[in-house]
């Protein structure tokens, strides 16, 4: 008796023998991941392909952190959790510096992709942590916060971004999933800093923008697909560059920019005055969300002091 129990794994879950996935009365019913609320149900045509795809954007939802926040935009989700400001890591190494130390950690869950990624932090990761530094980096009060450390770490949770895996290439489906996810990352991570009542000259929005081959429909301004999903990205047509902006709407300003394939010099002030268009909105729904957090943070308050 004392053998067989020995053998039996009681950490493991017995599940059934088989399964069988549900029959829908409508074939493109939602599974159990169905879209979330800022999920489009259709690809976007004709002027919708210049805007931001629908963006949800909730604070304060990791209580342990400073400042937190999730951002969705499509089947693209991504949340930010923000430790600091705090005394700096080895200061008396580094010596006195009269700025904060901003740290970016961004890494992919295993299951963000259509394939499987190994846990832990790729070479993918440092990159895209790299480009929401600099991105985030001029619209902080750093200087304000002599010696200390501001720790920001980002999770994406899902990318639909266009291109992914579309080549079958692993090795070039996450590096697009990188570029992808670049510019909610920075947008998530400005609002979680923001949530964690870090001085800043204002909020950074982050979009994308993809140029397409449009041979077939000549002056059309169709070729420019903003924000692209990758159930959007026309099959019949070529890529031929891909751009992202991160602004400060608030200001008018350019905090960084990112940009890969060729671009004529019409081309690229066309996308740029699309993108900046674009962020307004962007930049409402985040202020948005992070008045409604601190809204609801100072009623749960006053009914604590009630």
């Amino acid at each position: 008796m004392a053998s067989s129990s020995s053998t039996v794994d009681r950490r493991r879950i017995n599940g059934p023998s088989s399964t069988y996935s549900p029959i829908y009365d409508n074939p493109r019913a939602p599974g159990p991941s169905s879209p979330g609320p800022s999920s489009a149900h259709s690809p976007r045509t004709g002027a919708d392909r210049l805007t931001a795809r629908p963006i949800f954007v909730q604070t304060g939802l990791v209580p342990q952190a400073n400042g937190s926040a999730y951002l969705e935009a499509g089947n693209t989700k991504l949340a930010c959790s923000i430790y600091g400001p705090r005394q700096g890591r080895n200061v008396g190494q580094r010596g006195y510096s009269g700025k904060a130390e901003l740290n970016v950690d961004v890494r992919f869950a295993p299951f963000a992709g259509r394939r499987r990624r190994k846990p832990g932090k790729a070479t993918e990761s440092a990159t895209l942590s790299a480009l929401v530094q600099s991105a985030l980096a001029p619209s902080l009060r750093l200087d304000l916060l002599p010696k200390a450390s501001i720790d920001v770490f980002i999770t994406v949770l899902e990318s639909d971004a266009a291109g992914d895996g579309a080549n079958g290439d692993s090795d070039d489906e996450e590096a697009e999933q990188s570029l992808g996810c670049a510019s909610h990352a920075a947008t998530v991570a400005s609002a979680a800093l923001a949530d964690a009542g870090i001085e800043m000259w204002g909020l950074v929005v982050g979009l994308g923008a993809s140029s397409f081959d449009k041979h077939d429909e000549p002056g059309s301004n169709s070729s420019v697909l903003v924000d692209a999903a990758a159930s959007e990205a026309p099959a019949e047509q070529r890529q031929l560059a891909s751009m992202t902006l991160w602004t400060m709407p608030a200001l008018g300003t350019v905090t960084a920019m990112s940009q890969h394939g060729p671009l004529d010099l019409d081309e690229l002030d066309r996308i740029l005055v699309i993108l900046q268009k674009a962020s307004t909105h962007v930049h409402f729904v985040v202020a948005r969300a992070l008045q409604d957090g601190f809204a609801a943070r100072r009623e749960i308050l006053d009914k604590s002091q009630m």
